[in-house]
């Protein structure tokens, strides 16, 4: 505003200050009688005076403009400012408006924060309630846990022992059952066979009895016959008769015969089966004795003896990949059989006779088959064939999959394991800094004991998670329970160390600290975060 006053002020001053000069050139020219372009001295006074007052003003506005900002913005911007006026009028009404409305806002919300002040206060007040009962009841229970240490301590041995035995009566009680089975359904055939041999035997005696008549009916007959041909003359038509009578006798008779020599043929088959049924009862009942001592001997050396490989102990594992060939594949599983032999070895396992090299055995299977007559028998299935169908199942799929070998029972040392083969499709489960499972929220000021049965917990939550999301467990031979991977006691310590640094509450997380398929082991790291 300055400027422009001072500008129209300069403009009024420098009218009157052309205005006399021109009027005082005006007149001198005039006096002089001074004539520009063939002119009137009177026309050239007019001339020079507009001239001169033209240069003023001229030189006046050309200074304010260099030296005058708001004069030079004028002159740039008037028109566009005047243009834009009334738009920024209209702006600044609607600017006012949400300013008013922001207002209000502010006041309500700072009601509001007040309130939100008022029930935190309240909050604190309850959680430091909550805190020191929990402080107290963290007392009370750090006082039993070293008892509740100690007798879970002696429960998960009693326990393991206790499972031992168990699976050990399971398992020798479903031999006795499949043995007893096999005897009863072996029983019933000999039963059915001695009924049929019995039902034969007495059909053979009824056909001999049946062909004796006959042949004293033939003789009569023949005698008849000799009797009518002598009067074959006078007795012409009842010989006749009596020739066609004895023809059909003689057929009959043949057809008996056949019969007989029939009965006879199934006889000789079916006493021939007999004998074999025989063999073959006898020998089930010598391998059911052999089985019955080895069992006994096996659980004599259970008692007596170390147990080197507990059932479900996973010796070894190999990944076999998508879209592999028949030889990939035989490949693969020559290599977890060696890899399950070296690891049987380093734990106390042996191989046994002189026909064997390896500390471990596949279990032979078998299966139950019947013949087209409708009799049951038990195939054998040898490893071989066990080996065949495993490699026939992995080559050609179109995922990769995870073979185990796994213990199918207790083996004592210097007694070869016996293994069998678990498939399993072995998919990405983790990705690299994928969180495994939610936070534990712990309280870095408590006890040393405290913190590490926390984390214990901690672990065992995420282990639990991560099998639950497809991960190949490993039973740990100690307790028998199942792991995904383990944390050792010096990382323990060193975890339990970061959390105590802390002198508040944190927030643990785990992640995956790579890429992690269903058959490698869990790798974690954990970040720790201040928490409330």
């Amino acid at each position: 505003m300055f400027w422009t006053g001072l500008a129209l002020f300069m403009t009024a001053v420098m009218g009157g200050f052309i205005a006399y000069n021109g009027d005082l050139m005006g007149r001198k020219f005039g006096k002089r009688r001074v004539t520009l372009f063939n002119l009137r001295p009177k026309h050239t006074a007019i001339l020079i005076t507009s001239v001169t007052g033209t240069l003023i003003s001229a030189l006046t506005t050309g200074v304010l403009f260099l030296l005058v900002p708001p004069v030079r913005n004028i002159i740039l911007e008037g028109e566009e400012a005047l243009r834009q006026n009334p738009k920024l009028r209209v702006e600044i009404k609607d600017l006012q408006t949400k300013r008013t409305n922001l207002e209000a806002e502010i006041v309500v919300k700072g009601d509001k924060q007040k309130q939100t002040e008022s029930n935190l206060t309240k909050t604190q007040s309850q959680y430091q309630e909550a805190h020191a009962a929990l402080e107290s009841e963290q007392k009370r229970l750090a006082s039993t846990e070293s008892e509740r240490k100690r007798l879970v301590g002696e429960n998960t041995g009693l326990l393991a022992k206790n499972r031992n035995l168990r699976e050990d009566n399971e398992r020798i009680a479903e031999t006795n059952k499949a043995l007893a089975k096999d005897n009863f359904r072996l029983a019933n055939v000999k039963r059915d066979l001695e009924q049929k041999n019995l039902s034969l035997a007495a059909g053979i005696a009824d056909k001999e009895k049946q062909n004796a008549e006959l042949a004293k009916n033939n003789e009569v007959l023949s005698t008849q016959n000799e009797d009518l041909t002598r009067k074959n003359v006078l007795l012409g038509t009842k010989n006749l008769a009596l020739l066609s009578q004895n023809d059909n006798l003689l057929k009959t008779n043949r057809k008996l015969l056949d019969d007989n020599y029939r009965l006879d043929d199934d006889n000789h088959e079916l006493t021939a089966r007999n004998a074999s049924l025989k063999e073959e009862v006898k020998t089930i009942e010598t391998q059911t004795k052999v089985n019955l001592a080895d069992l006994y001997q096996k659980f004599n050396a259970m008692k007596s003896r170390q147990v080197a490989v507990k059932v479900g102990e996973d010796l070894s594992r190999r990944v076999v990949p998508a879209n592999a060939t028949p030889e990939e594949a035989r490949k693969v599983m020559q290599e977890l059989v060696h890899d399950a032999n070296e690891a049987a070895l380093l734990k106390g396992a042996a191989s046994q006779g002189r026909d064997s090299t390896r500390a471990v055995k596949v279990v032979n299977k078998q299966i139950l088959a019947s013949t087209e007559g409708g009799v049951t028998y038990a195939l054998q299935v040898s490893e071989e064939d066990r080996t065949n169908a495993m490699v026939n199942r992995l080559a050609g799929s179109s995922v990769p999959i995870c073979v185990l070998a796994v213990a199918v029972e207790n083996s004592v040392e210097g007694e070869p394991a016996s293994i069998d083969f678990q498939p399993f499709n072995d998919r990405m489960i983790y990705t690299k800094g994928h969180v495994v499972a939610s936070p534990r929220r712990m309280n870095a000021t408590e006890s040393a004991s405290q913190i590490y049965t926390e984390l214990v917990s901690f672990l065992k939550d995420l282990g639990q998670s991560a099998i639950e999301r497809g991960m190949i467990p490993r039973i740990d031979p100690a307790t028998g329970n199942p792991q995904v991977g383990s944390l050792e006691w010096p990382e323990l310590v060193e975890l339990a160390d970061r959390i105590r640094s802390f002198n508040h509450f944190v927030k643990v997380t785990a992640v995956a600290a790579g890429d992690t398929n269903a058959s490698d082991p869990l790798k974690l790291t954990f970040r720790i975060d201040p928490s409330l």
